[in-house]
């Protein structure tokens, strides 16, 4: 029987595996590589053992439909409504003002032909965007 080596990090379990770090990091978030973290804390320091690595890799499990990612923490979900509404009034203003914008330059062009300056003045250009 091997002796069963403990990896105790992303980097020796990546070197042990032959793969970078953040392939072995998606491959325990996605199809369960099987690592192993103190007090079932989720971002501590990891470990793996080399018998249960092997089993895996043996399975071919990087090869089945991943599984949904991780639950997603109730102050995330909240911080991301809040950014998402934030961000929907931010447009809503820029079309609004985008809007006045075009009114203000009919207004201006307007005057300017009333007032007969329209043949001195080269047209207003418009502002990529």
């Amino acid at each position: 029987m091997p002796e069963v080596r403990i990896l105790n990090s992303w980097k020796d379990i990546s070197t042990y595996v032959g793969r970078g770090v953040r392939t072995v990091q998606r491959w325990e978030e996605l199809y369960g590589l099987p690592v192993h973290r103190a007090a079932g804390r989720d971002r501590s320091a990891v470990y793996a053992l080399s018998d249960e690595i092997d089993a895996w890799l043996r399975a071919g499990k990087m090869h089945d439909t991943p599984r949904e990612h991780r639950e997603v923490r109730p102050e995330a979900a909240t911080r991301y409504a809040q950014i998402l509404e934030r961000s929907n009034t931010l447009v809503e203003r820029l079309r609004l003002l985008r809007q006045q914008a075009t009114q203000i330059r009919g207004q201006l062009e307007k005057t300017r032909v009333k007032n007969g300056s329209a043949e001195n003045t080269p047209p207003p250009q418009k502002r990529a965007v």
